[in-house]
């Protein structure tokens, strides 16, 4: 699955799950290849003013992990 895609999916994710927060840029680090047609999972969480964010591949392994800076 095309990296830029699943960068866009995490940062979707945290737009849904906090929609009031304002984003002030994200980073991103692939670790390991997603491939079509496999399902996978993304997640994130809040702490103040930061969201981690990270995609999990079938087997349980992150795929890709990144970092959003949240403007207060």
């Amino acid at each position: 699955v095309h990296g830029p895609l699943i960068h866009t999916l995490l940062v979707d994710g945290l737009r849904r799950a906090r929609p009031e927060a304002k984003i002030g840029g994200v980073s991103v680090r692939a670790v390991s290849p997603l491939y079509a047609g496999a399902k996978f999972t993304v997640s994130g969480a809040v702490d103040g003013g930061a969201a981690k964010l990270w995609a999990v591949s079938p087997s349980g392994g992150v795929a890709m992990s990144g970092e959003a800076a949240l403007i207060q």
